[in-house]
């Protein structure tokens, strides 16, 4: 079962995290040696595609370039998102680690996601923990797949972030998505950055988002100072 956002203005907004990555790794590598003028239209971002072609070695070569770029980007992002949200919790006791990491979506080139923070719980035979993420890209997730971050539209960038159940055995590996939390394992998916620090806040400080909802506009009976965190 898949948990998606709905989409709209299909392709009519550029990828500007892609194509700004795109043009540096060019400017670079023009620097550093000739470009023959027929890889022109492919650097510029004139020809769309998830990935270039394959079979030349200069093209592999970019492409390598292009994608250990867009991880250090999606990594220095996961890590300002850190401390955006971290900060944003410290008035509360909150449980959330760091834990930055960051890789491409399956396929594609031009969408990365980086996971920014956690909440582990430690049980008799691992680890239950709630894992949050961001990505700029229109996704859906599908926690029955082994390769459950699913790309509805290349053509955009579109911040969202989402945290996901997932459970651990006692060395660390990998075991599956907790489906009794969430909707089978996802707890949020949103592009509002407002409702995944509700979200956050809450998995962070064992209370529910309507908690922080109810407190995150003062009225005249509650004081400014008793509002929840807001960006």
């Amino acid at each position: 079962m898949g948990v998606g956002v709905s989409q709209n203005m299909r392709g009519t907004v550029a990828n500007n995290i892609y194509m700004t990555v795109l043009k540096e790794t060019f400017a670079e590598m023009r620097a550093a040696s000739q470009i023959t003028p027929r890889h022109q239209e492919w650097f510029n971002g004139e020809v769309r595609g998830s990935a270039p072609p394959q079979g030349n070695s200069l093209e592999q070569t970019v492409a390598k370039a292009v994608a250990e770029r867009m991880v250090t980007v999606f990594r220095e992002l996961g890590d300002r998102k850190h401390t955006e949200f971290s900060q944003k919790m410290d008035r509360f006791r909150h449980q959330m680690r760091k834990g930055v990491e960051a890789g491409l979506i399956h396929g594609h080139l031009s969408h990365g996601v980086c996971r920014f923070g956690e909440v582990i719980e430690k049980t008799r035979t691992g680890y239950e923990t709630v894992r949050f993420f961001v990505t700029n890209g229109d996704i859906e997730l599908i926690t029955d797949q082994q390769r459950y971050v699913k790309l509805l539209d290349n053509t955009r960038d579109k911040i969202m972030y989402y945290g996901v159940a997932q459970t651990f055995d006692r060395f660390g590996n990998f075991v599956g998505f907790n489906y009794d939390r969430g909707e089978d394992g996802v707890m949020f998916l949103t592009e509002d950055k407002q409702e995944a620090l509700f979200n956050i806040a809450a998995i962070s400080t064992n209370r529910t988002p309507e908690f922080f909802r109810s407190i995150a506009v003062p009225t005249q009976q509650k004081p400014q100072a008793a509002a929840a965190p807001r960006f």
